[in-house]
């Protein structure tokens, strides 16, 4: 709580941050039922709170990121993805686990992928989007397609542009409109 209340001063906003962490929560049992039990630590992933802690929380490790390494960051609730030019060593990967959990977080080593984006056909999912590295039409070229992730069926393809300037030309998709 030290980490917030450096970022928030207002104590009635505080206390109710503290229910919310204090709170039970329900946990279904083997053969079906629910009980209910004290929370041990933090706030269950998906809770109406998870998206402020883990911005609080993400906020110095983003900024160790940024100061300390030349990779970029990029956010959003408790969700990252760390970019680097080059693969990634064991001894990196190993950095970036203890500086979270300097910050007093885990990473969920089910969903923790660490993805060569310079080779051709790999690919990753970040907020509802599968980013794959695919040829291009000319030559020895290549290029990042962003398109919906399989679960996210509602979105169509819509080509914004190209620059000279961006890093690589990209393929971008939105929502549907529903009428």
């Amino acid at each position: 709580m030290a980490k917030v209340e450096r970022r928030i001063s207002d104590s009635s906003f505080l206390s109710l941050l503290k229910s919310f962490i204090k709170a039970p929560i329900s946990i279904e049992t083997v053969n079906g039922k629910w009980r209910i039990e004290a929370s041990r630590c933090g706030t269950p992933q998906g809770g109406v709170i998870s998206p402020l802690l883990a911005n609080i929380y993400l906020n110095d490790f983003c900024l160790k990121i940024h100061e300390k390494t030349p990779c970029k960051i990029v956010t959003y609730a408790d969700d990252f993805v760390v970019l680097h030019k080059q693969t990634y060593t064991q001894e990196q990967l190993d950095w970036i686990a203890q500086q979270l959990s300097d910050e007093g977080l885990k990473l969920n080593q089910s969903k923790t992928h660490c993805v060569d984006m310079g080779k051709l056909m790999n690919e990753f999912d970040f907020l509802g989007f599968n980013f794959q590295r695919i040829t291009g039409l000319i030559k020895g070229t290549s290029y990042i397609k962003i398109q919906a992730s399989k679960g996210s069926s509602d979105l169509e393809s819509t080509n914004l542009c190209h620059t000279s300037e961006s890093w690589y030309p990209v393929t971008f998709y939105r929502k549907k409109q529903r009428h």
